[in-house]
């Protein structure tokens, strides 16, 4: 796990892809379903919640360099 929702509902982690890349996943806290929320070619790892919760931030390989990007989950 990477980081948890700041109202307590959600877990983001990362999850390996079968061509060995990772990709960013979120589940909910009580194990009821995951998502994927960041599956783009890459890495994209290390993913955490804006305090507010609107948003999330990860590092990615992306533009084939590892850059930061912030987004809507």
């Amino acid at each position: 796990a990477t980081d948890w929702s700041p109202d307590g509902q959600t877990v983001l982690y990362n999850l390996q892809a079968d061509d060995g890349t990772y990709d960013v996943w979120a589940a909910a806290a009580d194990g009821s379903r995951t998502w994927p929320l960041v599956a783009a070619a890459g890495h994209q790892v290390d993913a955490r919640f804006s305090p507010d919760g609107r948003s999330i931030a990860y590092a990615g390989t992306e533009s084939g360099r590892m850059e930061i990007y912030v987004r809507t989950p």
